[in-house]
């Protein structure tokens, strides 16, 4: 990581439970915009801290045919109130699965 003192704040941001989610989000990709973590790493944390903000829908049978079946963005149309975390958290387990990374 880039600068490890702008991570660790990030991280401390995360965590910290009294910071709205989308003060979160906004904090990890201003991270990413101004270098201080690559894009992987964004990416990274996304994945690892949105499990606490966001839960996967791949074991909904029907979700996941249009998962499959649609754009990301026609599938975040069609279900309103599912969240991008929640799509991109989906599509992170479903591709570990399928390279078989995960259980």
């Amino acid at each position: 990581m880039r600068n490890i003192l702008e991570v660790a704040r990030l991280i401390r941001v995360l965590e910290d439970p009294t910071i709205e989610r989308g003060t979160k989000v906004e904090q990890l990709k201003m991270a990413r915009n101004n270098g201080d973590i690559t894009p992987e790493e964004a990416i990274e944390l996304s994945i690892e801290y949105s499990t606490m903000w966001a839960h996967d829908f791949s074991n909904d049978a029907e979700k996941m045919i249009d998962f499959i079946e649609l754009s990301r963005e026609e599938f975040l149309a069609s279900y309103s109130y599912l969240t991008e975390d929640e799509y991109n958290l989906t599509k992170y387990r479903v591709l570990g699965i399928v390279a078989g990374t995960m259980d």
